[in-house]
């Protein structure tokens, strides 16, 4: 898989996989803040001195932290009860990270791509103070926020492996729907839940036709209706309430003594009376689309009630309800009388549910952060074997904490502990979910309270106190994210100014085919999601070699050829826009050097080909660890 370049096996690509271990090793250590010196940031203004001048000494010894300069109170309970956690932890929070480094990890997170250099250097442009803010603002107000969340949730929702056609559909209405700056995501889950109608007119249907389950014999339909629906039933109650009801199919929650088999078949039932229009190929021909259509069919499972039978082959009765007693401790059930149909009686109960914004504020904080508030287990699995984290704190007991110095005083840490402890105390997690219900369940305002945070913006290099795994779960540094392929695809293409993609039509065909090496290579039997981890994203690199070769090796277009017409006789430049490019930051100073060595000892300007030696370079970048990883 190597350049056409590298197929003469000239010594300058030992100086390139010499960058490459550079860009991999020196990145990772703690060295990296060198790599950022010569970028510090600029003399003050004088109108800056002046107000600089004017602050009080409490102001000038203040934490230069960017939560200085927000004024979200959201902002404020996060970074004050995360602050709390490190103190009573002994732990000292990670150094903020770099302006490149947030540039880089924010518009990977928010709009699933990395920079462009163009958009780096108005970023660095803004005031230093407000920078962040204005970016988070500008990746939220893009035409690719929509699109990404779109595609990201058509994950979810439907996994990669689902039918091509079928996934366009829906990411087209999640578009819709996230690109309204108002979107309300209960409002979006609702309308998956009680969709109706034909895929080629309304995309929300595929949720449900994507997980209708095994077909019912004809001898049972009118009495269990059309379908099982378990696959349903599970991703329903795990995407949006973060509960993994899958096991409870067959036998009761081991850790969860509420949650039993019973539970699971009386969510299932809400959905027995939904029907599929139109039959979808299969076998060799299933990636082929026909239009297919969701309705409800009265007709059959008139009683809302399913039969069971556990391990010992013992058969029960579920009716449908909901898995949790409404307010006035009665169990949610299922109203034959109601003008609601069964799927829109459950809609109301799920997004009616206290798990339901916890659900979602975990599952974000965990794209964001790589992990959610639950520990030790998964984002979308509440319950007391993945207790969450973070007690929610006395605002009286946390400036306690702050003030102390050294170790924390026995009385105080007794103090904090009861809070731990108590089962019935909300955390950060209850607040936030709180919050984001009460501001309309708007995904733009969770993502500006998550991205304006400290903890957000620090650096991903640990320090003594917070090295080991049993550190993670208080977010005292930015854990390393291994990029979904989607994320590396769109950083290929932004990084590279591929010709293969430069029609709308031409990058989705190059998409295709990217997906398939991953579901061909990489997915499973089961449709699940699959944990990326940076072995299989390298792969991917590897796999798909020569259309990224062909990106970088093009004489007249793309990165390289661009960057060497404008800047090739000044090394120092090129290969600045082209670390910009690739990695969202310029170079190191031992980066400079090694490309000052190299040039020298193999005459650069004598080369027939006096782009081959940058095209190796930017090889050597693209396949980098520093590339793959969101950091």
């Amino acid at each position: 898989m190597a350049s056409a370049s590298v197929g003469n096996m000239r010594p300058w690509w030992t100086g390139a996989v010499a960058l490459s271990l550079m860009a991999i090793g020196g990145w990772h250590a703690n060295q990296r803040n060198a790599a950022f010196a010569q970028n510090a940031p600029k003399a003050q203004s004088k109108e800056e001195k002046k107000t600089e001048e004017k602050k009080t000494d409490e102001q000038k010894t203040a934490s230069p932290t960017f939560s200085t300069f927000v004024t979200y109170p959201q902002v404020k309970v996060i970074n004050d009860q995360i602050a709390a956690e490190w103190k009573a932890n002994n732990l000292t929070p990670s150094s903020r990270s770099s302006d490149y480094e947030f540039i880089r990890r924010a518009t990977l997170d928010i709009i699933g791509r990395i920079a462009t250099p163009k958009e780096i250097k108005t970023y660095m442009d803004d005031p230093e103070r407000t920078r962040r803010a204005l970016l988070i603002e500008r990746l939220l107000d893009s035409e690719e926020y929509a699109k990404n969340w779109a595609n990201v949730w058509t994950v979810w929702l439907m996994t990669r492996s689902s039918n091509r056609t079928y996934q366009e559909q829906m990411q087209l209405w999640l578009e819709e729907q996230f690109a309204k700056k108002t979107c309300q995501f209960d409002k979006v889950v609702y309308d998956l839940l009680t969709a109706s109608g034909e895929n080629n007119d309304n995309g929300a249907v595929n949720y449900i036709l994507q997980n209708l389950g095994a077909p019912v014999a004809a001898k049972d339909i009118s009495e269990e209706g059309h379908f099982d629906f378990v696959p349903l039933t599970s991703r329903t109650t795990r995407l949006f309430l973060g509960l993994r009801t899958q096991c409870t199919q067959c036998h009761d929650h081991p850790f969860n003594p509420q949650w039993k088999q019973k539970s699971f078949w009386a969510i299932n039932a809400f959905f027995r009376q939904v029907n599929r229009t139109g039959n979808p190929m299969m076998g060799q021909q299933m990636n082929t689309a026909v239009k297919l259509g969701l309705e409800d069919d009265t007709s059959v499972n008139p009683k809302g009630s399913i039969w069971f039978e556990n391990r010992k082959a013992e058969v029960f009765y579920a009716k449908a309800a909901f898995l949790e007693k409404n307010k006035a401790g009665r169990q949610e059930k299922w109203d034959p009388n109601s003008k609601l149909s069964r799927r829109q009686q459950l809609g109301e109960y799920i997004i009616q549910s206290d798990y339901f914004p916890k659900a979602y504020v975990n599952r974000m904080w965990g794209h964001f952060f790589g992990r959610g508030f639950t520990n030790p287990g998964p984002v979308d699995d509440f319950g007391e074997h993945n207790p969450v984290t973070h007690p929610m704190l006395p605002n009286d007991l946390v400036a306690k904490l702050m003030k102390t110095n050294g170790p924390i005083p026995e009385d105080l840490a007794k103090e904090i502990k009861k809070f731990d402890e108590d089962k019935d105390n909300d955390h950060l997690l209850d607040y936030l979910a709180k919050e984001f219900k009460k501001y309309g369940n708007n995904p733009r305002d969770l993502i500006r309270w998550i991205c304006n945070s400290e903890a957000y913006n620090l650096s991903s290099i640990a320090n003594k106190t917070n090295e080991k795994a049993d550190a993670e779960p208080f977010f005292s540094r930015m854990l390393l994210k291994a990029m979904s392929p989607e994320q590396l695809f769109e950083s290929l293409m932004t990084a590279t100014q591929a010709e293969q993609a430069e029609t709308k039509d031409a990058k989705k065909k190059l998409r295709e085919d990217w997906m398939k090496n991953l579901i061909v290579n990489f997915g499973d039997d089961e449709g699940n999601e699959v944990t990326f981890n940076g072995t299989v994203v390298q792969a991917l690199i590897l796999m798909n070699g020569k259309e990224i070769n062909a990106a970088i090796s093009n004489p007249q277009k793309g990165t390289v050829a661009m960057t060497w017409a404008k800047h090739g006789k000044n090394q120092a430049r090129t290969l600045d826009v082209l670390c910009l490019a690739a990695l969202n930051r310029l170079p190191t100073s031992r980066e400079y050097s090694l490309i000052a060595q190299r040039s020298k000892i193999l005459g650069v300007g004598d080369l027939k080909n006096p782009l081959a030696p940058w095209q190796d370079v930017f090889w050597a970048l693209v396949n980098s660890n520093e590339f793959i990883l969101n950091h």
